[in-house]
C-alpha cells in the first residue's frame, strides 16, 4: 500500500521524540502510522493497536520498515508519551486547512469536552478538555483546542477562531461562550454566531427574558418579529419548537453592547413524553439578519442589475424607489409609500427593517432568511455531541481510556479525531462508526478507501 498521497505526508515534519534516536529499535515513522492505521480498525489504547499490529504483520511489512519486528505496547506509549502535542496538532491542523472544505453557510459548532479518563489523583494532573470546531455540514472536525479546565473556554475560543476559516459561516456556542469578546472575535473573522444565552449572565438574560415576557403580553404588536412552528415526532416523543427573532427598530443602539447584535431569539419546546408536558424555554443572541445590503441608487451604475441580496435605495417625491434581484432573478424597480427628511444612507440603514418587510410581503426580498438559518442553526449545533463527542465516547471508548502520562493522552485523542474525520467521509458504507472501524480492521480495501476518503476535499492543482 502506497501512502504517499494521503492524509500521512501532512505529518512528515515530525521528528522522533526520543532522545539518541539512532540507537532505537522501532522507526518513528512506523509508530505513527500503525497507531493511526490501528485506531481506524478498532483498536482502543496502546495494548490493542499492538495486537492489532501482530495480527497484520505480513500485510504492514509490505509498505512499512519494521526492522525489528512490532513495537511493544510500552513503546508505543512511551513514544507519544514524549511527542510534543503541540507539534502534533499543527500537523493535523495543516492536514485541515490542505483540504477545499466550503465554509460559506456552515454551521461550525464549538463546544468543549472532557476526557474523564486523563486525570490522575496521585500525580495531581487534572482532566484534560478540549474545546472543539465542528462543520455540521460536511462533517468534519476543523479544529480543536486543549484546556485544563473547562471555565478557561472562555479564553481557548478565540484561539480557536484563529487557527481555522470561518469566513461566510454561522458560529453556534453554548452559554459558555455568550461573551463581547468571543461575539467581536467572530464579526472580525467575517462569520455570524448564535450564542445561548443562560443564567451564567444573570442580568442579560433577565433582560432578553423580560423583552420576550412584555412581547408575549401584547402579543408582538408594533414589533419587529418573526416566528416559525416546528413539530417533531420521534422515539415516542412528541416536540413542538417555536422559534421567534425579534428585531429592533434603532439598529444602532441594539449593538452598542454586543457587536453586530441583529435579533434576539426564543425557542419555545413542549415536549410530550408518556403523556407528560415538559415547557422549556431558551434564548439566544445572534447577529443573524435578513442577508439584504441597502445603499442609495446613485451607487448602481446605469443599466446594471443589483446583485443578489443588494438593494439600491432612492427618494422621489412623497414614494421612496427601490431596485432589487427578485428571488427568482428578475430586476425589480418599484416604489412604497415611505417619506423621510434628510434622505442618506444613515436613514436608509434606519429604514432598512421596514423597507424589507414591505418589499417581502411584496414577493420581492426574501422574508425568512435570517428566521430560517435560526432554525437550522439551533437544530445544528447539537450535531457536535451526536457526531463527534457521543462518536468518540461510544465508538472510541475515549472516556474509559486511563492514557495519560505526559502528553499521551492529547496525542491519542488527535489520533482518534483523525480517524473520526476519515471515517466520517468515507460515504459507501451506511453503517454507523463502530462497524465501519471493524470493517476496515477486516477488509484491507476497504481501509485504503477510507484512508482516501478526504480526496473530494483535496484543492486543484491548476
Amino acid at each position: 500500500m502506497n501512502l504517499t498521497n494521503t492524509f500521512f505526508s501532512h505529518f512528515d515534519s515530525l521528528t522522533d521524540p526520543r532522545e539518541d534516536s539512532y540507537k532505537v529499535l522501532h522507526k518513528f515513522h512506523d509508530i505513527l502510522v500503525i497507531a493511526i492505521l490501528g485506531t481506524i480498525c478498532g483498536a482502543d489504547g496502546w495494548t490493542e493497536i499492538c495486537e492489532f499490529a501482530e495480527a497484520k504483520l505480513d500485510w504492514l511489512k509490505t509498505f512499512l520498515k519494521l526492522p525489528n519486528g512490532i513495537p511493544s505496547h510500552d513503546t508505543f506509549g512511551r513514544v507519544f508519551s514524549l511527542l510534543d502535542s503541540e507539534t502534533f496538532e499543527a500537523c493535523f491542523l495543516a492536514w485541515i486547512k490542505s483540504l477545499s472544505i466550503d465554509v460559506k453557510n456552515e454551521i461550525i459548532s464549538i463546544d468543549g469536552k472532557s476526557l474523564r479518563g486523563s486525570h490522575d489523583k496521585k500525580k495531581n494532573v487534572k482532566m484534560l478538555h478540549i474545546v472543539s470546531a465542528w462543520a455540521s455540514n460536511n462533517r468534519i472536525l476543523l479544529g480543536q483546542v486543549k484546556t485544563e479546565e473547562k471555565s478557561n473556554e472562555i479564553t481557548a475560543i478565540p484561539e480557536l477562531l484563529d487557527m481555522i476559516d470561518v469566513k461566510g459561516s454561522i458560529i453556534t456556542i453554548d452559554a459558555m461562550g455568550c461573551q463581547q469578546e468571543i461575539a467581536k472575535k467572530i464579526v472580525e473573522k467575517e462569520a455570524d454566531y448564535v450564542l445561548s444565552l443562560k443564567n451564567n449572565q444573570p442580568s442579560l438574560h433577565q433582560d432578553v427574558a423580560s423583552i420576550f415576557e412584555q412581547a408575549e403580553q401584547c402579543q408582538y404588536k408594533k414589533m419587529i418579529h418573526k416566528q416559525k412552528l416546528e413539530k417533531v415526532h420521534c422515539h415516542g416523543r412528541i416536540e413542538t419548537r417555536r422559534y421567534t427573532l425579534i428585531a429592533p427598530r434603532d439598529q444602532q443602539l441594539f449593538g452598542v453592547r454586543w457587536p453586530h447584535l441583529n435579533r434576539l431569539g426564543m425557542v419555545e419546546v413542549k415536549r410530550t413524553v408518556n403523556n407528560e408536558v415538559e415547557h422549556i424555554k431558551r434564548f439566544f443572541l445572534t447577529s443573524l439578519d435578513d442577508g439584504y445590503t441597502l445603499s442609495l441608487m446613485s451607487d448602481l451604475p446605469e443599466g446594471m442589475v443589483p446583485e443578489e441580496g443588494k438593494m439600491y435605495v432612492e427618494q422621489v417625491g412623497e414614494q421612496l424607489r427601490y431596485v432589487v434581484q427578485a428571488p427568482n432573478g428578475d430586476k425589480i424597480d418599484s416604489f412604497l409609500d415611505i417619506k423621510t427628511k434628510n434622505f442618506s444612507t444613515k436613514t436608509l440603514r434606519e429604514l432598512k427593517l421596514k423597507i424589507l418587510a414591505e418589499t417581502g410581503k411584496r414577493g420581492h426580498t426574501a422574508r425568512d432568511q435570517d428566521i430560517n438559518k435560526f432554525m437550522e442553526s439551533i437544530r445544528k449545533h447539537w450535531n457536535i455531541e451526536i457526531n463527534l463527542h457521543w462518536s468518540l465516547d461510544v465508538s472510541f471508548k475515549e472516556d474509559l481510556s486511563r492514557v495519560r502520562i505526559g502528553h499521551a493522552a492529547e496525542n491519542l485523542g488527535i489520533i482518534r479525531r483523525v480517524a473520526l474525520n476519515l471515517l466520517k467521509q468515507e460515504k459507501t458504507s451506511k453503517v454507523g462508526i463502530t462497524a465501519r472501524r471493524k470493517r476496515a480492521g477486516w477488509d484491507n480495501k476497504y481501509l485504503l478507501k477510507v484512508l482516501m476518503a478526504d480526496s473530494h476535499f483535496k484543492k486543484s492543482e491548476d
